[in-house]
């Protein structure tokens, strides 16, 4: 929730193509409405028009407490936990 609106947290997978190559992006967007102003919306396949609140793309530093729990997080600095 952000200010009245509800977001929903996006996983889109990496894109390979000639033209265009981006990272695994993590967006959290929702449904625009009549009412958004244009320069704030984005389509998607399908015709489907998104808000996006804030997108996060790359290889940046995972918080254990915002990672899906299917995930693995690495160890900060590259540390290995011995056995």
């Amino acid at each position: 929730m952000y200010r009245g609106q509800s977001y929903q947290r996006r996983d889109l997978e990496e894109v390979d193509t000639k033209k265009m190559q981006l990272p695994a992006c993590v967006k959290n967007s929702r449904g625009a409405r009549p009412t958004d102003p244009p320069h704030l919306k984005e389509e998607e396949d399908g015709g489907v028009q998104y808000v996006t609140l804030i997108s996060f793309r790359g290889g940046g530093r995972m918080l254990p407490a915002y990672v899906k729990p299917d995930l693995q997080v690495p160890e900060p600095g590259g540390a290995q936990a011995a056995d």
